[in-house]
Parts: C-alpha cells; sequence; structure tokens
C-alpha cells in the first residue's frame, strides 16, 4: 500500500514537473530557447510578487493581483506558442503595474520604482536592444513626470513602509535584477558560442571551398556558377578562361547570355532557368563565342545548387569539338555507304525483276524506275534498232508529243546515237547536248542539256539503246555511266528472257487450252458416271432427282432448275434446285397449253427448247420471281417412249446455254427418267411389302390371341365344367340319401357355375364380334357420351358415394359410339370398384396433351392403385388381380380391343395405395378410316 502512494506521489510530481516546463519547437531553435527564457522569467516574478505579499499592506495588494494576472496570461500565451507576444505583454504589463504602483506610492521616493531596472533588462533579454532603449526612456520619462507632479502637490502623500519593508522590497528588486543580469550574460555567452561555431563552419566551408576549387581547376571541363537573375558568372574554373580566351577578371564581367549562341535575350534565360527549376537538371549541346569570335560546339549539363543563402546554376561545358568532327566523318562515311549499298541494292532488285517477271513492259518500266535511285535523269526512253529504224517502246516522264509507240527514227549519220548502234563507241556521254548535238535543237528535245546513251546487245548483236536525259548541264559523270552499262546488260537479258518466255507461254496456252479440254471431257464423263451410279444406288424419287440435279450443276452452270412431271393437264413441280417451292399448290402447277414454253416439247414436236432471252418471247417470265431469268432450257423426260415431264433450266444472263450444254441436260434427263421409273416400280414393291408386312403382322396377332382363347377356354371354362361333373355325383347321392337341403345346395352350385360359364361365353362372343360387327362411325360428343355413361353407373357412384369430376372443353371424337361407351364404362366402373377403403373417392376423366395427333384422355381415381409389376397383366384376357372381385376379368381386354381398333393406345400409370390412372388416345373428327376391317379370329 505505501508503494503505490509513493509511486502515485511520484506520477503527479511528474505531471506538474511536465506542466511547467517550457514548450519545445521542434523546427525553431529560437523560439525554444525565448520559450525557455520567458518561463524563468515569468515564474521569477510570481516568487517575487509571492514573497511581497506577506510585508505589504491590504492597501497595496491590489497591485500584487495585477501583478499576478499579467504573469499568468502572459505564462499561459507562452505555452500556446505565442512566445513574441507574450514577451511584448509581460513587459507592457509589469511597466503598467509600476506606473500604478509608483504613482499611488508616492512619486520616485516610493520603493517600486525601482523596478524599472529590472524591467530595462527584462525588455532587453526579451525583445532586444532597441526594447531596452525604449523602456529605459520611457521610465525616465514617467519619472519626469512624476517629479513635476509632486512639485505641483498632485501626488498622493508618500505611502510610509517600515526599516524591513524597505529592505525587503529593495532585496527582491536586487536579486530580481542580478537574475537578469546572470540571464543576459548567459544568453550573451550563448551568443557567443554561436558565432564561433558559425565561424568555424564557414571556415571550413572556405577550405571546403578552396579545395573544391582546386578540383575545379584541374578540371578539363569549363565549370561555371552562374547568377539565376542576370545570368553573369559568380565563380568559374581556370579551363573556362581558356576555352574562352578571356582573363579571370573579364569573364567576371561577363555572363551567359555573352558567350552562349542560344541564349540571346533575358527572356529565353528565363525559359531555361525555368525548364532547369522544373526537371532538376538539363543536359543539351549548343556553341559558344570566344573572344576572338570563334565558335565551338560545346555539351553543357546544368543544375540547380545552394549556394550561401542562395540558388545559383551551376553549369559544367565540355569541348565537343572533336567528337563532332568524328560524328560529320563517320555521317559522311554512312552517306557513302549507303549510296553504295542503294547501288548494290537497286542492281539486286533489278536482278530479280528479271529473273521474276516475264512480262516485256513490266520489266523495262521496273529498271527505269531501278535506274532511277541510282542515277538522277529527268526522263528516260528505251529505243529499239530494226534495219535502219530505231522506236521507241517504253518511256518515263517523256514530253507529249513523244508517242509510245508510235515514235520512229532514222539511223544514220545525222542521228547522235549511230555510232553507238554501228558499235563504233561503247557508250554516249554528253553534258553539253545543246552546243553539241544537232538533233536536240528542236522541240520536244530542246530541253535536254545532258544526255547519257547505253547499247542493248544480245549475244553481240545490238538491238536497241536506253537513253537518259538531263536538263542541267554536267548532271551525269562515269561512275553514272558504269552503273547505266550494268543496267543495260540487263534489261538486254531481260528483253531476250520476254521473247524467249513469250514462246513458252503461248506454247503452254495450248497445252493448257488441250488440259481444260480433257478435263471437261473427263469432269462431264465422272459426273455422268456419278449420276449412272445414283440411278443404280437411290430408290427413293425425290432424292434421285436432287442429286442428279447435282451433278448437272457439275457441268452445266445454271442459277436454278426444276423437274416438271406431267399430271393429268399439269405440269407439277417436284424437285428444285436454287429456289425453294412454294406451299401453295398452285404456285407449283402449271397449266398445260400453247403458251407454256416447254408445250412444243411435250407434243414431241422438237427434240428440247432452247430460249437465248425468254423475257422477249414469252410474256409470262416478265412477272416475278421469273423475271430474273434470261436463258431457259426444257428437255424431255421419257419413260418407255412416253412423254412423263421435262427438266427446266434457268440462267440470269442471256445467251447462258451452248448446244454443248443441251447435249449434257438431253443426257442428264434420259437418266432422270430410269431414276424415275425405277422409284415408281420401287415404290411399288414397297407398297406390297408393306402390305404383306402388316398381313404377316396381323396374322401372328391372330395366332396370339387364338393361344389366349385356346387357353381360356381350356382353362376357365373347363373349371365350371368340372365343377358341374362334380356336383351331378353329389346330386345322385343326395337324391338317394333324400337329403333335401344337401340336394338343394348342390342345385344351386350347379347352377352357380353355369351361370359363370354362360357370363365367361358371353363375354368372348362381345370380344370376338369386335373388328367383325362394327357400327357407322360417326362425330360423338366427347362430353355427352362420359355424362351418358354415368348416367347408366349413377346407381354405383350413389352406393359408393364416388366424386366423379368430368373436364369440360374436350375434343369431339369419330367413331362407333356403343363401343366407345363401353370404354368409359369399364374404366369408371372398375375406378368405383377398387375405390378400397377411401373415405373421400374420386373419379377424374378429362385430357391432356396430344400423341400423334390424337388427344390424350384419361380417368384417375384415388383408389387402391395397382403395383408396377402388374400395369401390363391388367390388360390380358381373363387376368384378375383380385381373384375375389366380380366379374370375368375380360372388361379391360375389351377395353384395349375398341381402343386399338380406333387406331389409339392404351397405357396405365399407378401406385400401390395411390390410385390409378388409366390413358389412352382416340382419333379426333374425320381421322378413323370409314370401313373398318375385320381382324378377329375367334
Amino acid at each position: 500500500m505505501a508503494i503505490t502512494r509513493s509511486q502515485t506521489g511520484l506520477d503527479v510530481f511528474k505531471r506538474i514537473k511536465h506542466y511547467l516546463a517550457p514548450p519545445v519547437f521542434a523546427n525553431d531553435e529560437e523560439k525554444t530557447r525565448s520559450a525557455s527564457l520567458l518561463n524563468v522569467i515569468a515564474f521569477s516574478f510570481l516568487v517575487a510578487a509571492l514573497l511581497c505579499i506577506p510585508l505589504l499592506s491590504a492597501e497595496r495588494l491590489p497591485y500584487i493581483g495585477l501583478a499576478l494576472i499579467v504573469i499568468l496570461t502572459t505564462w499561459l500565451a507562452m505555452r500556446r506558442g505565442y512566445v513574441r507576444t507574450a514577451s511584448i505583454a509581460l513587459v507592457a504589463g509589469i511597466f503598467l503595474v509600476l506606473v500604478i504602483s509608483v504613482f499611488t506610492g508616492g512619486g520616485v521616493r516610493a520603493p517600486s520604482y525601482s523596478g524599472f531596472f529590472a524591467l530595462i533588462l527584462l525588455a532587453g533579454l526579451l525583445l532586444g536592444w532597441k526594447a531596452a532603449v525604449g523602456t529605459a526612456l520611457l521610465s525616465i520619462l514617467y519619472g519626469a513626470i512624476l517629479l513635476q507632479a509632486d512639485s505641483h502637490s498632485l501626488l498622493p502623500e508618500l505611502f510610509n513602509y517600515s526599516s524591513n519593508a524597505y529592505l525587503i522590497i529593495n532585496g527582491v528588486l536586487f536579486i530580481m535584477t542580478g537574475a537578469f543580469f546572470i540571464l543576459a550574460h548567459q544568453r550573451l555567452e550563448d551568443a557567443l558560442r554561436r558565432v564561433k561555431r558559425e565561424l568555424d563552419e564557414r571556415k571550413h566551408a572556405e577550405e571546403d571551398l578552396l579545395q573544391f576549387r582546386k578540383v575545379m581547376d584541374e578540371s578539363n571541363d569549363a565549370i561555371f556558377i552562374i547568377d539565376l537573375e542576370t545570368s553573369r558568372y559568380i565563380d568559374f574554373n581556370r579551363t573556362a578562361c581558356e576555352r574562352l580566351g578571356y582573363s579571370r577578371e573579364e569573364l567576371s564581367h561577363l555572363g551567359v547570355i555573352n558567350i552562349a549562341q542560344h541564349i540571346t535575350t533575358m527572356e529565353i534565360w528565363r525559359e531555361r532557368t525555368a525548364l532547369i527549376r522544373e526537371t532538376g537538371g538539363l543536359l543539351f549541346e549548343t556553341a559558344y563565342r570566344r573572344k576572338d569570335g570563334t565558335i565551338f560546339p560545346v555539351e553543357v549539363s546544368a543544375r540547380m545548387l545552394g549556394y550561401g543563402m542562395e540558388t545559383v546554376m551551376v553549369a559544367v561545358a565540355r569541348d565537343i569539338t572533336q567528337r563532332k568532327w568524328v560524328e560529320e566523318e563517320r555521317e559522311k562515311l554512312i552517306d557513302e555507304l549507303e549510296i553504295k549499298n542503294k547501288e548494290s541494292e537497286t542492281l539486286h532488285e533489278s536482278l530479280a525483276s528479271i529473273v521474276g517477271t516475264f512480262e516485256f513492259s513490266e520489266i523495262i518500266q521496273r529498271i527505269l524506275d531501278q535506274i532511277r535511285r541510282v542515277i538522277p535523269y529527268d526522263t528516260a526512253s528505251v529505243w529499239r534498232v530494226e534495219g535502219n529504224e530505231q522506236y521507241i517502246i517504253a518511256g518515263v516522264d517523256l514530253a507529249p508529243e513523244i508517242e509510245i509507240p508510235g515514235t520512229t527514227l532514222v539511223v544514220d549519220e545525222d542521228n547522235s546515237a549511230f555510232p553507238l548502234i554501228t558499235g563504233e563507241l561503247p557508250y554516249i556521254l554528253n553534258n553539253n547536248v545543246q552546243e553539241e548535238l544537232q538533233d536536240f535543237q528542236e522541240p520536244p528535245h530542246n530541253y535536254v542539256q545532258s544526255w547519257l546513251a547505253i547499247p542493248l546487245k544480245t549475244r553481240g548483236r545490238i538491238i536497241g539503246l536506253i537513253a537518259l536525259d538531263g536538263r542541267r548541264k554536267d548532271q551525269f559523270n562515269e561512275h553514272h555511266t558504269e552503273l547505266a552499262v550494268i543496267f543495260a546488260n540487263q534489261l538486254a537479258i531481260a528483253l531476250e528472257n520476254a521473247g524467249l518466255f513469250s514462246d513458252l507461254q503461248n506454247e503452254l496456252e495450248e497445252r493448257r487450252r488441250l488440259i481444260a479440254e480433257l478435263e471437261l471431257k473427263n469432269a462431264e464423263s465422272e459426273t455422268l458416271r456419278e449420276s449412272a451410279a445414283i440411278v443404280a444406288a437411290t430408290l427413293d424419287k425425290s432424292e434421285a432427282i436432287d442429286r442428279i440435279l447435282e451433278q448437272l450443276e457439275k457441268v452445266v452452270h445454271f442459277d436454278s432448275a426444276s423437274v416438271q412431271l406431267i399430271s393429268g393437264n399439269t405440269l407439277e413441280m417436284v424437285s428444285a434446285r436454287g429456289f425453294e417451292l412454294n406451299t401453295a399448290e398452285m404456285e407449283n402447277h402449271f397449266e398445260l397449253n400453247e403458251n407454256e414454253p416447254a408445250y412444243p416439247v411435250l407434243q414431241e414436236k422438237v427434240p428440247y427448247a432452247l430460249y437465248e432471252d425468254i423475257q422477249l418471247c414469252v410474256p409470262a417470265f416478265h412477272e416475278p420471281p421469273h423475271n430474273r431469268i434470261h436463258s431457259w432450257l426444257a428437255v424431255p423426260l421419257k419413260v418407255k417412249g412416253s412423254m412423263i415431264g421435262i427438266i427446266a433450266l434457268d440462267g440470269y444472263r442471256v445467251g447462258q446455254f451452248s448446244e454443248r450444254d443441251v447435249q449434257l441436260a438431253v443426257t442428264y434427263a434420259n437418266q432422270v427418267a430410269i431414276a424415275l421409273e425405277n422409284a415408281r416400280l420401287f415404290s411399288d414393291l414397297q407398297v406390297e411389302l408393306g402390305a404383306r408386312k402388316n398381313l404377316i403382322s396381323a396374322l401372328e396377332s391372330k395366332n396370339a390371341e387364338l393361344e389366349r382363347f385356346t387357353y381360356t377356354v381350356s382353362h376357365d371354362l373347363k373349371s365350371p365344367l368340372f365343377t358341374i361333373r362334380g356336383f351331378l355325383g353329389y346330386l345322385e347321392k343326395d337324391a338317394l340319401s333324400g337329403n333335401q337341403d344337401r340336394l338343394k345346395k348342390d342345385i344351386q352350385r350347379i347352377a352357380d357355375a353355369t351361370d359363370k360359364m354362360q357370363q365367361l361365353l358371353n363375354d368372348l362372343l362381345e370380344l370376338s364380334r369386335i373388328g367383325r360387327l362394327m357400327n357407322e362411325p360417326q362425330e360423338v360428343y366427347s362430353e355427352e357420351l362420359i355424362y351418358g355413361v354415368l348416367d347408366l353407373l349413377h346407381g354405383q357412384i350413389q352406393e359408393r358415394g364416388v366424386k366423379v369430376l368430368v373436364q369440360s372443353g374436350m375434343p369431339h371424337l369419330y367413331g362407333d359410339r356403343q363401343r366407345l361407351a363401353e370404354v368409359i364404362q369399364n374404366l369408371v366402373d372398375n375406378a368405383i370398384k377398387f375405390m378400397g377403403n377411401q373415405t373421400d373417392p374420386q373419379v377424374e376423366i378429362g385430357m391432356e396433351g396430344e400423341e400423334n395427333g390424337m388427344p390424350i384422355f384419361f380417368v384417375r381415381d384415388n383408389g387402391i392403385g395397382i403395383l408396377e409389376e402388374h400395369h401390363e397383366r391388367v390388360f390380358g384376357l381373363f387376368n384378375k388381380l383380385d381373384p375375389r372381385s366380380e366379374g370375368t376379368g375380360i372388361g379391360l381386354s375389351l377395353v384395349k380391343r375398341i381402343i386399338e381398333f380406333h387406331g389409339g393406345r392404351i397405357w396405365v400409370r399407378s401406385e400401390a395405395g395411390k390410385g390409378s390412372t388409366f390413358r389412352f388416345t382416340l382419333p379426333p373428327v374425320r381421322t378413323m378410316p370409314a370401313q373398318p376391317h375385320a381382324d378377329s379370329v375367334i
């Protein structure tokens, strides 16, 4: 517990010490020192005021209170960071307290007047010497005013203090004055130490500067320190003087604007300094002017640097005269290499043009373009020489008067090219044409000032020449001549190759024509073979026709085609290619009359019909969709000499079909006819096979039914007979014994067995009649039929309390009304019979969806249900899932037979204990055959 109290007291002491400590300003050392000094002075005044309180009378205590207010106010302001303001407030406040205290104490003879000495020292410490002088002058002035006031008896009476009070008050003032002197002395020593430290730092800086200057002077680059405002050189190294040719004194009076070529005005200098400030540094090339006026290139690296209290620019300038010379020499060498490379590349491309191109005019144009890249001509021409004629074959930028081809010159002595053509000179180079060559004096050649002509030689024979023209004198040189000779040799080779290639092309063209003709024949033969294979392999009529039209399109280029067969007095379009058959019947049928363009073909008056432009002679083709057709071809379809139809081919261009197309179409028409006959025979065979298949299926079904019937007769009918036979023996015994009761019971058992046999025979008779005896089919209203059946079963429904729901809006049916009523009656009767112990029995009759175009009806109950393994068995003959139930078990067999006879089917979905749903399909109105076929073998 003692430890806890001690710790608490220590914490309180630390908080008080921290609160009374002067504030520290991290970024202002001078302000921190002033705050510390003000804190000491404030507490000194506070202690002095507190010491004076016991010595003063009650009349003088308000002045102490005023002093305390001033001290605390200034201390709080200092704590908040207002150090300068707090210092001024403390000096002014203490001055005001002294003024009042001295006035009320009797004037200059009052003890408190000595406090002005301490206040003067305080003002000097806190606010500087100017404040100390001001405070001293105000104190003297106030003393003079007090003396004048005392001489006129304007002051209050002198307040008498005791000797001890005088001693203590003056002692406090002396102590405070001494303390202020000590503080002033400490501040002076601090100032002297700071001055000494700054002097040491400046000395080190000067030593570093001297060392830096030595380094600057040893540098091979010129280094400048530049004033940002005037661009004057503040300092520079020895290399700068040597490079520029100025003495140090001369250069110190100059600036960047006098030396640098890129700085011509102060505005440019300010823009450049702003850019360097923004980027932090700049590296660029410029030129400097020496004292003798010569210019030399330099590379300048400039950046900003702190220099004392200012910011200056440091620029390092490197003489790059040697580097520029090397670069210029390198550029010259590169230019020469580029020219050589360009010439080599041009020669290479010219050679590639010759190798890759055999078209005569294209070769010449390419070589002239390549020559222009290395020889600076203005116009150029290529001439061919045959006999004594020189005719132009190509040119570049020639005058319009020179026709290509068409311009021809005579080869004689007046022709400037005569020595070249005759082989006397290897080339002609003339750079003063208008004064030396006569045949260039007249238009259109009078613009030529320089002329270079090179012969074209093939196998030692001159076949022509290349002429290059220049509009300036001395435009060509010997190097140009050497290049032109190389190009001329290439052009001569190209001309020779072009001739050989032209001959080869003619031969290849003839071969291509023969190959194309053979390929066409082969394609036609191959197509005919494929068509024959289709005829043999395809027995479906429409598929065979479509495939043959597809093959025909490979050899006869039609836009659309159709196969049209004769049907009575009309043509029926049965297949088409290139357009869709219309669904409307009349759009695919055309009446046979003389206006039909295929009429002469169908009448066998012509072997085919071919129209170059059917729009000119058949008005029916003016309307859409036939208005696009111009060429039209129709070929007959014959089977065993009988006309059965045509193949019509349509072309959207005039004259699209040729006689060869006609021959191919006729051949294909014969194949189409064969395909149609084969398809007809195959269709007839399929119908006969289908009938046989149906008959076999029916026989199999009847055999299965006969087997079931035989089993029923041998089993279900045999059982009552055994019963009758057995009880006849009992009758004899009962009659002999005279037991009348047993006799009656035996007779009743025999009667029951005969009734059961009668019921079985009646059901079998009813089953056998289905399919043999059928009422006339009629339209049956579904809901009327259902409600009629429900009236018949009304007693059973009421007895079991069954709720029957009938869906409305069911479709009408077409069939035997009596038999359809038996279907509904059997299904509803079964639903009621097998309802079980259901407390809320329900039966629902309705329709849901369709199957194969027939509505799906259902009879649903919530009875005992049927196990899944018995779903098919319930439709069997005499199959009873519950032997104790009423009936013979033939009801669902009758239902199934009636529905199947009407073309539908029946099935059941059920789970034990969850009811059953019997679904069945029946034909709607007008879909059942009018004449039912017998299908019973009973």
